[in-house]
């Protein structure tokens, strides 16, 4: 059918299940990878999205912590599982539990499209997480004075408690600047690099 749309394929695979197997072969992947990108780079930190499906499958817990102790030493404290805000009030509470075991070993949790799901303010502080990853959608409205201020508050918030506040979406500098302006600690876009292969990361000086 040709290049598919990132959402109807990540849609379809978990209304199919597939995701679960799709998921582990990332984690697959990562493993052969992991090796080299820390030895080019020793304080790389590496972000893997992950599905409900796949959170609150029953093993789960026993394949993560299998596949973790097949990494190199301290590889924890390079990884982050992103989970968006509605799947993260989708996981059961055994999931919850394992994520909160992960955090304790050095896994970083960041709830992904921050403002877009349907949580609870008033569970938040339930939930496991250290990172907060603001929807490009409020970055790309930047300039209206609402949201320009609900961004301001997530940011301080996030700092409030300890938590880092990461930007997706930024493309141009104007939207960098004020990022910058408000204290939002990590930014991610087009405007600071394009998605690459492994190798152009390995062959860089």
């Amino acid at each position: 059918q040709g290049p598919i749309p990132t959402e109807p394929f990540i849609s379809n695979s978990e209304q199919t299940g597939e995701i679960v197997q799709l998921g582990r072969q990332v984690l697959a992947l990562l493993k052969n990878d992991l090796p080299a990108l820390l030895t080019k780079y020793p304080a790389v930190r590496i972000s893997v999205n992950t599905s409900p499906t796949e959170l609150n499958a029953p093993d789960f817990a026993e394949h993560f912590s299998t596949w973790l102790s097949s990494l190199p030493p301290h590889a924890a404290n390079h990884l982050t599982l992103e989970i968006t805000e509605t799947s993260l009030m989708q996981l059961s509470d055994a999931a919850l539990a394992h994520l909160q075991s992960l955090r304790s070993q050095g896994i970083h949790i960041a709830i992904d499209d921050f403002g877009t799901g349907q949580s609870s303010l008033a569970r938040l502080h339930t939930m496991p997480f250290d990172i907060i990853k603001l929807d490009k959608s409020f970055i790309h409205q930047l300039d209206q004075p609402m949201v320009h201020e609900i961004v301001r508050w997530v940011i301080a918030f996030g700092q409030r408690f300890g938590k880092t506040v990461k930007s997706k979406g930024v493309e141009t500098q104007s939207q960098f600047d004020a990022l910058r302006t408000m204290g939002c600690d990590v930014a991610q876009g087009f405007l600071l690099g394009k998605p690459a292969p492994l190798a152009h990361w390995l062959a860089l000086p």
